[in-house]
């Protein structure tokens, strides 16, 4: 228990592709999510667990992409329980001891894989530089990333190379309900750098946000501690 209380762990995940033939979206966003593991969340998941029980959904896994747009587990699901589920996660998210930080990249301005690699290895790393005094107060780092895209693997290793870091194996979203926040601020993430770009919803998401001020008010104010 004693090397418990100077862990910290770091929930990690991506919305896009650096191959620009396999996801078109402009952004390439990667989300960090932050947890001292000296602080239970017991009761938070247990609340939020009696929650998905209460809309008929025990368990469910949130992948906020499918979510909005139907998608996937998602596909026969009702608007109002999806929006019902997505407020859920949001409630959870807003309510559980954590921290984060998203990092977008917008990929007209990349130029190549490369130059998207080099541009998150800046930032992550001034990030982390000047989080020095925090992250330097645990004896260990665990990153939990499901090794979804190698790239990612390879820019946190760059980035945390000061750090007593290992990398849990097995990490899938379904086993950990704090990876499926990092979900959730990667899409919350997208929607704000579009908005602020003045970039239109697309169909799906204004059918599910309503609009751009609900967007706002309803979701990106209230987990702006997850996004910077």
């Amino acid at each position: 228990m004693a090397s418990d209380r100077k862990t910290l762990s770091v929930f990690v995940d991506e919305s896009g592709s650096f191959d620009s033939s396999v996801s078109p979206s402009r952004f390439y966003v990667v989300s960090c999510v932050f947890h001292n593991q000296a602080i239970p969340i017991g009761e938070d998941i247990t609340r939020l667990e009696h929650a998905l029980a209460y809309i008929m959904h025990p368990g469910v896994c949130l992948h906020s992409g499918p979510l909005i747009r139907r998608e996937e587990a998602f596909r026969n699901t009702d608007i109002q329980i999806r929006r019902k589920l997505f407020g859920c996660f949001v409630a959870f998210a807003r309510r559980v001891p954590v921290w984060g930080r998203c990092f977008c990249i917008d990929k007209r301005y990349a130029g190549s894989s490369e130059l998207m690699a080099k541009s998150l290895v800046e930032k992550m790393t001034k990030y982390f530089d000047d989080s020095c005094d925090t992250l330097s107060r645990f004896d260990k780092i665990k990153i939990y990333y499901d090794n979804g895209q190698p790239q990612v693997k390879s820019i946190l290793k760059k980035c945390f190379s000061s750090f007593p870091v290992e990398f849990p194996s097995c990490v899938t979203p379904e086993r950990y309900r704090l990876f499926q926040v990092a979900d959730l601020a990667c899409t919350v993430a997208l929607l704000k750098e579009k908005l602020d770009l003045g970039l239109p919803l697309t169909k799906s998401e204004s059918y599910f946000f309503h609009n751009a001020h609900d967007l706002k008010k309803d979701y990106i104010r209230p987990l702006s501690r997850l996004l910077s």
